[in-house]
């Protein structure tokens, strides 16, 4: 299956006609009073200037096309290094149940800047599906060590807020590429996310190294059920509490200053 190539990007590049729209999205972007200058009189002032705003439009277009929804572009960045990396426009959800959140969409400008072929990738993926990632995968975790005391076991968990690629490679069948939906549900979209479970045991924790083998493992055997993309890590913390609460955040910074022993990491690829 060949890559789905969406908007044209570049042909309004070659348009020298600055059109009420133009206009608008300068001013959306925040664009500085001698460019709205430029542009009330007819002219750009710039290449770059006309490409931010007409790379702003096109990208709203096409996260509106894909998902139905509306969105503000707000920043456009653009790539203008050695090194070929993806164009950006950050954006503002303007309708639907994710209104006021933000997205990001990303594009690399295929073969030759006049071909207007762009792969895209964009943030929506994780605004629509993080909640759920990050509750299932908490859940599962805490599921393997209810049976531990309470205070002495906590965790951290996260989806990987990044651009997705809306044509990906297949984990389940390598070499192959896949389209992902826009309304890939999160059993559809699992082994294409990437995120975390960090789970740790306090200074405190009575529990021998071979117990806490167990509990992890059985953490790794509930998240495994979840079909999800998820790199996991475990750890025994041994930086004393004194008077710091067992949080997450403590645990994790402790474990960064080197203060644990007991350590497993893995990964799990979201195949069944």
């Amino acid at each position: 299956e060949q890559p789905t190539r969406v908007a044209d990007l570049r042909p309004d590049l070659s348009s020298d006609e600055v059109t009420d729209r133009d206009l608008a999205m300068a001013e959306q972007l925040g664009a500085p009073d001698d460019i709205i200058s430029s542009l009330k009189e007819g002219t750009w002032p710039s290449i770059t200037s006309r490409e931010n705003v007409r790379y702003a439009e096109a990208v709203e277009d096409h996260l509106s096309e894909r998902y139905g929804e509306q969105f503000h572009a707000s920043q456009v960045t653009l790539s203008r290094g050695a090194l070929s990396e993806a164009d950006s426009v950050t954006c503002t959800v303007a309708s639907g149940p994710f209104t006021g959140e933000t997205c990001t969409c990303t594009f690399f400008p295929d073969g030759a800047p006049q071909s207007g072929d762009a792969e895209w990738a964009d943030t929506y993926l994780y605004v629509r599906l993080h909640g759920g990632y990050e509750s299932a995968v908490e859940t599962a975790a805490a599921s393997a060590f209810s049976d531990v005391p309470q205070g002495t076991w906590t965790c951290v968990v996260g989806m990987d807020d990044r651009p997705y690629p809306e044509v990906m490679n297949d984990a389940r069948n390598q070499g192959k590429r896949v389209t992902l939906a826009a309304d890939a549900s999160l059993t559809e979209a699992g082994p294409y996310l990437g995120g975390h479970v960090w789970a740790y045991l306090s200074p405190d924790s009575t529990l021998s190294e071979e117990e806490y083998e167990r509990h992890v493992n059985a953490m790794v055997a509930s998240l495994e059920e979840l079909g999800l993309n998820i790199h996991w890590e475990a750890y025994k913390v041994t930086q004393p509490l004194g008077d710091a609460g067992f949080t997450g955040e403590w645990a994790r910074n402790a474990v960064q200053a080197g203060q644990y022993t007991w350590q497993l990491t893995g990964d799990l690829s979201g195949v069944r």
